[in-house]
């Protein structure tokens, strides 16, 4: 799994979309700038946390987000204006030193549409898989509703060993699978 040695460097992975430009939406956090600090407000739930940007000190936490030995939060991270990018972090906060002692790229998706059928691929780095899966178009015609999307139903999951992404090139990385994919 890809290190990074603070939020700032892991939240700049993908600042913008690699599909579209759009800057990424974080997920289950906010950036504030209080005072010389920039902090990152982790919140689920009712749970609260404060982490410096970028020296990864806890500065704050709801007394019902009070980490045990080490607390795990995960900020996913993901392009509401394609949807066709995101990726999950992990954020590992020691307790007993109120630190973020490591920052974990977890998994990548993208997902390329071609005619009528939709591709998902996900790298997940903490398992050292990638997955595929494949949805097909459907049309929906009935005498009150004229629709058509995509059908909730997958073909089927693939998993392959860890596969290199090109972000810059999704479709020689979607090429790459469908090959794999006759051997499945």
């Amino acid at each position: 799994m890809k290190q990074f040695k603070n939020l700032d460097e892991a939240f700049h992975h993908h600042h913008s979309c690699p599909f579209c430009n759009e800057p990424m939406k974080l997920g289950y956090s906010r950036l504030l700038v209080l005072e010389s600090k920039t902090i990152v407000t982790f919140q689920i739930g009712d749970a609260t946390i404060d982490v410096d940007y970028y020296d990864n000190d806890v500065i704050w936490h709801s007394e019902k987000s009070k980490p045990s030995k080490l607390e795990i939060f995960r900020v996913l991270t993901t392009c509401d204006s394609c949807s066709k990018y995101g990726y999950v972090l992990q954020v590992h906060v020691d307790a007993d030193v109120m630190k973020v002692i490591g920052i974990y790229l977890n998994s990548e998706t993208f997902s390329i549409e071609l005619g009528d059928e939709l591709y998902e691929i996900k790298n997940l780095y903490s398992t050292g898989k990638t997955t595929y899966d494949k949805f097909d178009r459907v049309n929906i015609d009935t005498e009150t509703v004229k629709a058509s999307g995509w059908s909730g139903r997958r073909n089927s999951t693939i998993s392959f060993p860890l596969i290199p992404m090109d972000i810059n090139n999704p479709e020689k990385t979607l090429d790459r699978i469908k090959g794999l994919v006759i051997f499945s």
